[in-house]
């Protein structure tokens, strides 16, 4: 066209969803906003985009969040898949998680991707996907920016003590 190619022009063509899309989705699911959450994939739909295209692109942001949040020059060290123009905002993203809670957010939309392909109904898989992402305890830590701000670690158990002895212990039988 006269204005050449546009980033609203490309995104179609790529078949790459669009990031204030990707942004929604990684804010719902760190404020664990379910209504926010299918209100994107509602968004993802209407835009046309295949649902699982969202979920690898979606895998790939959790990726590049997970490296902002484990390697402190990810964007000089060139390891984060984005523009440097976005990389306040992704690292803002970033913050709102734990380590282990993206690995276990990134492992859970890995293991489902297979999932979408061929599906009958890949809205409804997706839709389902993104509910185990919003229920899941994701490193056994509450999710948001409290949780961020955390140490994760597990609170002090008590000694264990001995369990009775199987076959209801005294007498025979």
């Amino acid at each position: 066209g006269p204005d050449g190619l546009t980033y609203e022009l490309a995104l179609p063509l790529l078949g790459v969803t669009d990031l204030p899309l990707m942004d929604a989705a990684i804010d719902a699911l760190a404020t664990r906003d379910a209504s926010a959450a299918f209100r994107t994939i509602d968004a993802v739909m209407e835009a046309g985009h295949e649902p699982r295209r969202f979920a690898t692109d979606l895998l790939d942001r959790l990726r590049d969040l997970l490296l902002i949040k484990s390697v402190p020059d990810a964007f000089g060290q060139s390891l984060v898949d984005a523009p440097v123009d976005r990389a306040d905002i992704l690292r803002a993203e970033a913050d709102q998680f734990t380590a282990p809670q993206l690995a276990a957010l990134a492992t859970e939309v890995n293991d489902r991707i297979p999932e979408l392909s061929g599906a009958t109904s890949p809205r409804l898989l997706l839709e389902v996907v993104m509910a185990h992402l919003l229920t899941m305890p994701a490193g056994g830590a509450a999710f948001g920016p409290a949780a961020a701000a955390a140490p994760a670690t597990l609170p002090a158990q008590p000694a264990a003590q001995p369990a009775p002895a199987a076959g209801g212990g005294q007498g025979g039988g």
